[in-house]
């Protein structure tokens, strides 16, 4: 089991890619996509070769964000002309990429896709295959939450194999950080009662 430490501003945060597992001071935590997903429904299920194909995705993201050359294979091509025009047009001042993040108070964590300044306004970006504006403004909210620096802006960028993106307005992240904390009490509610979908497994296991 491999785990990878964190920047130093969360040297107490750990994260199992086997397993998909974050850590805040070795208690595990809930990913902010988890609490989502367990208190308003997944929306959809994705199977194995579309969450490798994410994770592609977000490699690429992560080397034009960089300015590094890289080759990908020919099936994303176009989420890679996506996200390669994105960056041409909207022109983001990027600071962190792939930053992961925890709140010790409400003990969750998560992965920002990208921390930006975009029109001299800070901003959290995440890249999407599928829109929901709902639960895009829930998941930047939990980011925003979980970053030690006030984000109160973001955005939702859709990736389409077409090789075009579709981007959100830019979404009040000063609202969403309440209704995701909202989300957050309701997750440790059911967690108190067994209702948790890991803990219902266990029981019929």
């Amino acid at each position: 089991m491999s785990l990878k430490t964190c920047t130093k501003h969360d040297v107490d945060l750990k994260f199992d890619e086997a397993t998909h597992t974050y850590r805040l001071h070795g208690r595990i935590v809930p990913s902010v996509t988890q609490v989502i997903s367990e208190t308003i429904g997944t929306g959809w299920k994705a199977t194995e070769w579309y969450l490798q194909r994410g994770k592609a995705i977000h490699a690429c993201a992560e080397f034009i964000a960089k300015g590094k050359d890289f080759k990908s294979d020919e099936r994303i091509s176009g989420e890679v002309a996506a996200i390669k025009t994105f960056f041409a047009e909207v022109q983001p001042e990027v600071f962190e990429i792939e930053k992961r993040v925890g709140s010790y108070v409400f003990q969750y964590a998560g992965t920002i896709d990208l921390i930006c300044k975009i029109n001299g306004r800070w901003a959290i970006l995440d890249w999407k295959h599928s829109f929901n504006k709902i639960r895009i403004g829930l998941q930047l909210g939990g980011y925003s939450n979980a970053h030690e620096k006030l984000i109160n802006c973001g955005y939702g960028v859709q990736l389409s194999e077409t090789g075009k993106y579709q981007m959100t307005e830019a979404i009040d992240l000063s609202i969403e950080r309440r209704k995701f904390l909202a989300l957050r009490t309701a997750y440790r509610i059911k967690e108190q009662c067994g209702e948790l979908s890991s803990q219902k497994e266990k029981a019929n296991g």
